[in-house]
């Protein structure tokens, strides 16, 4: 996987911090590299008040396959070159929905893994028949 800057943005600090915890659970569990860049770290890399260094910091880690999380009142205009960056509003992903919705983007935008999903196995017999059915697979 590709890493990307993820922007949580708005304007309730300690909404956001809920929104990042969710969402770095989240891709965490899919198998994803995930930094949180907020509160302490960002004072510990001394980036806090300086945009610049925030954003070129999140971008060594992204084109090193992290997914970094960042909350900020605002996505900035300037970018990193070759780096993927998204923004979305706390508010929009608060609810189990608008998370899942979010994520799924991701996901198909390469940025995070699947899901992972364990099958029953009668439900992969069903799909096998019906992939078979379909031709993508050979018949035993």
């Amino acid at each position: 996987m590709t890493g990307a800057i993820i922007w949580i943005t708005g304007d309730n600090d300690s909404r956001n911090s809920g929104v990042l915890e969710r969402l770095r659970a989240e891709l965490a569990e899919r198998g994803g590299r995930v930094e949180v860049l907020h509160g302490d770290l960002e004072e510990n890399l001394g980036v806090h008040e300086n945009l610049d260094r925030k954003i070129h910091a999140c971008a060594m880690l992204a084109r090193n396959g992290v997914t970094v999380l960042v909350s900020s009142s605002s996505m900035p205009d300037r970018e990193e070159e070759g780096v993927a960056c998204m923004e979305v509003e706390a508010s929009s992903i608060e609810d189990a929905e608008g998370m899942h919705e979010f994520v799924r983007k991701l996901e198909l935008r390469g940025l995070v893994p699947p899901p992972p999903h364990d099958l029953h196995p009668d439900e992969e017999e069903e799909i096998r028949k019906r992939l078979t059915q379909l031709g993508y697979l050979d018949e035993d």
